[in-house]
C-alpha cells in the first residue's frame, strides 16, 4: 500500500467500480528522452475469480499513463465479469 499520487488515484478508481481486485505488479518506463519524456505504464489486477488482467497506459505525465493504464485492466476485468454472467 502506496501512500503517493499514483496510489491516490487507484484508490479513488477502485472506490467508483463495484468488481473487487488487486494490484499484482506496476512498471513504469520511459518511451522518449529528455524533458519532455512520454511515460509508459502497464500495470496487472488479479480479479476476484483469480484471473490476472494487464492494462497499459502512456502519457507525458507518470500519473496520467498511471490512471490510463489502472483504467484499461479495470475495464477488462468489468467487461468479462459481465459477459461472463450473461
Amino acid at each position: 500500500v502506496g501512500v503517493g499520487s499514483v496510489d491516490a488515484v487507484y484508490n479513488t478508481i477502485s472506490e467508483m467500480v463495484d468488481e473487487k481486485f488487486s494490484l499484482l505488479d506496476y512498471s513504469v518506463k520511459s518511451v522518449t528522452g529528455g524533458t519532455d519524456a512520454l511515460a509508459s505504464v502497464e500495470v496487472k489486477l488479479r480479479s476476484a475469480t483469480n484471473e490476472i488482467y494487464t492494462g497499459r497506459g502512456s502519457g507525458m505525465d507518470v500519473i496520467e499513463a498511471s490512471a490510463k493504464a489502472y483504467i484499461n485492466a479495470v475495464n477488462k476485468i468489468a467487461y468479462y465479469a459481465d459477459y461472463n454472467n450473461r
